[in-house]
């Protein structure tokens, strides 16, 4: 599920902390932080927020082009990375864009590994194989 905090253009604040009952489910919970932080009170952890996203020309008030993030630590376990991006993003129901952000910072951050496909010289031959497949099933 995916909240925002705080509106700019509206001024409208929405309650977080009552969503932290989302812990109990399978629901991972994204906040939107981009108006409120630095301005209000954002309380990831308290509130149960399993990653929460930011922007730095805001209420931060710094240079625009950054975007302060933080990755869903907490639900890493649940997570199978051999699976392709777009199986997570709908596993946890986030945009394409957001997982590939996510993945990018748990690999620089060291908690998860890239390892590349193998190359297809090293793979058998299609045609050896379905020789064998073919052999195996007339026995």
């Amino acid at each position: 599920m995916a909240v925002v905090h705080a509106e700019t253009s509206t001024g409208v604040r929405n309650e977080v902390a009552p969503l932290r009952a989302l812990q109990e489910t399978d629901t991972l919970f994204l906040l939107d932080t981009v108006t409120s932080l630095g301005g209000i009170p954002v309380e990831i952890d308290a509130w149960g927020v399993d990653a929460a996203y930011s922007a730095t020309q805001k209420c931060l008030g710094a240079v625009s082009g950054l975007a302060p993030i933080t990755p869903p630590y907490a639900r890493l376990p649940q997570v199978n990375f051999g699976t392709s991006r777009s199986d997570i993003a709908g596993r946890f129901d986030l945009p394409l864009g957001v997982v590939r952000v996510l993945l990018c910072d748990l690999l620089m951050a060291g908690m998860i590994a890239r390892y590349d496909p193998p190359d297809t010289e090293d793979l058998p031959d299609i045609n050896t194989l379905q020789a064998v497949i073919h052999g195996l099933r007339s026995i």
